[in-house]
């Protein structure tokens, strides 16, 4: 990708792993992978982490806020365990959906999302579409319907990327990650489609980085159906940073961006 991408009505906000999408003479906050209760899967460690989910609340009410949301799109994986959640999760899961009472909240159903419809009191949806754009939570194949819009958007695959800094220091950072349709392979799975891109979202919970793209990994690695059968191309499709900083493609970053960074001088940024 030549340029910055630009996508209309909708926004990255900058600094967050959140989109800013507007539809329906409304504007939408669009977050995916909350993973409520994924604090317990540290605490064997000896780190503790209280209200997880007030603090994530907090940042979307405060969101909503600066940028006027009458509405919440969740795109799965709303709860961390895969079963029915022990006791303690349903609470913070039931305490989360009053804190948002006042935005109307979209879930969509994520892989980890069993019994979440009961818990939350609302009935949860496969997939959404909000103007040119669908939103699904990314482990499932898309309708027929999403395949008509122009953008496709999940979450799923908690994206990130591994840097190295001037110290030899190694770290993980949220990614986003922009791909593009391989018009020939997607032909193999729907009669017509006018998807052009592809938007995976990184996880909006604070403690998942995410699993860091690059080189050494392979589509068959992937888990979106998407990816894994060549839907939209792996391989060459673009990485920002969470800060919107342009990384380079997926086929170019290793597990170290240092070397990268040196060479392309991080020139193309995406919007805000």
């Amino acid at each position: 990708m030549s340029e910055k991408p630009s996508f209309s009505g909708l926004r990255f906000v900058y600094g967050e792993p959140v989109l800013l999408l507007r539809a329906k003479r409304s504007e939408w906050l669009v977050v995916g992978d909350i993973h409520i209760g994924a604090e317990r899967r540290i605490s064997d460690k000896g780190i503790r982490v209280y209200n997880l989910w007030e603090q994530m609340s907090r940042k979307l009410l405060s969101l909503a806020g600066t940028f006027s949301a009458k509405g919440l799109v969740l795109t799965g994986d709303i709860k961390d365990s895969i079963l029915y959640p022990e006791s303690w999760e349903q609470n913070d899961i039931r305490r989360f959906a009053k804190s948002l009472s006042g935005l109307e909240v979209v879930a969509l159903r994520g892989n980890h999302d069993a019994h979440i419809g009961e818990i939350m009191g609302i009935e949860l949806k496969d997939e959404l579409t909000l103007g040119d754009y669908a939103l699904l939570h990314g482990n499932k194949w898309p309708s027929k319907e999403a395949m008509s819009k122009k953008v496709l958007i999940t979450g799923h695959n908690h994206v990130a990327v591994r840097i190295t800094d001037a110290n030899g220091g190694v770290y993980s950072e949220k990614a986003w990650l922009i791909a593009s349709i391989n018009t020939s392979n997607a032909k193999k799975f729907y009669a017509s489609s006018k998807a052009k891109s592809l938007i995976v979202m990184p996880a909006f919970n604070p403690l998942i980085l995410g699993t860091p793209v690059g080189a050494e990994r392979h589509d068959k690695d992937n888990i979106s159906p998407l990816f894994r059968n060549g839907v939209f191309d792996y391989a060459n499709a673009d990485v920002y940073s969470i800060d919107g900083i342009y990384m380079g493609k997926v086929n170019s970053l290793s597990s170290s961006y240092e070397a990268l960074s040196r060479k392309t001088g991080k020139k193309k940024k995406l919007s805000p």
